[in-house]
């Protein structure tokens, strides 16, 4: 299958490009890209650095991908983004290379969606199939896990992990780590519930949605601290997969929960 380049585009070398790649009027590539196959680049994007691209993913104009992070007094020549497959960027969508804070690394992995303006900063761990939709945006070093929709206008702090399966309402500011399963809503963020119409999309059984209301109401409807919640859940006789993750993300959380 054949390259399409438009004779417009700017390609700097050393650049690696896969197969069936096309690539619109006026954008930039380049140097140090590598484009795996499949890949459609729309007009007037932006590809640059130690930018590594996987397979069927889709830029739109005026992207920019791999571009220097928004951060003083860092050197980041060297340092990358890493992009899996099947992902969708839209219009002006912006994401930015890895600092040297992070083993020089931002990650998005596979099938992920991000709508116009969205935008991800240096160091970011984007995992599968996560929704950003228009203007949402993640500051440095944020963990997404799979499966969460952030919607429109979102505001994510620096640091902040957010777990599977939760979802982020418009406009909301998330401050502190936000569980698994939940729905997150506010200025700032408040967990409201369990994020029940989006674990019946993906297919959770009633039993398990039952279970996670009453985690949810162990953990929301109380004022212990974590370590206090922890006793509390191993406590619990349902040993269903769902509450171990809640576990050891409570464990690992470095900033606190959204409650």
């Amino acid at each position: 299958m054949k390259i399409k380049i438009d004779k417009t585009a700017i390609i700097k070398e050393p650049v690696y490009i896969g197969k069936n790649v096309s690539i619109g009027a006026y954008s930039i590539i380049g140097p140090n890209v590598k484009i795996g196959n499949n890949n459609y680049i729309d007009s007037h994007v932006i590809i640059k650095g130690k930018t590594i691209i996987g397979n069927n993913n889709k830029f739109f104009s005026f992207s920019q991908i791999g571009v220097e992070p928004q951060c003083k007094n860092d050197i980041y020549l060297n340092n990358k983004l890493i992009i899996g497959n099947n992902n969708i960027f839209r219009e002006c969508t912006s994401i930015h290379k890895g600092t040297t804070r992070n083993n020089g690394t931002t990650f998005i992995g596979n099938n992920n969606y991000l709508m116009v303006n969205s935008h991800i900063a240096h160091d970011c761990l984007i995992k599968n199939n996560i929704v950003f939709s228009n203007g949402a945006s993640a500051a440095g070093h944020v963990t997404i896990d799979s499966f969460v929709t952030i919607s429109g206008f979102v505001g994510i702090n620096q640091y902040t992990h957010i777990g599977k399966y939760s979802f982020a309402t418009g406009g909301t500011i998330i401050r502190k780590d936000v569980l698994p399963y939940v729905i997150v809503s506010g200025y700032p963020a408040k967990t409201k519930s369990i994020n029940v119409i989006g674990l019946k999309r993906r297919n959770f059984n009633i039993e398990t949605i039952t279970n996670l209301k009453k985690i949810y109401r162990l953990i929301f409807n109380t004022t212990h601290t974590i370590p206090n919640i922890l006793i509390k859940l191993n406590g619990l006789k349902d040993n269903i997969k769902e509450k171990n993750i809640i576990i050891n993300f409570l464990k690992s959380s470095k900033h606190g929960i959204t409650r």
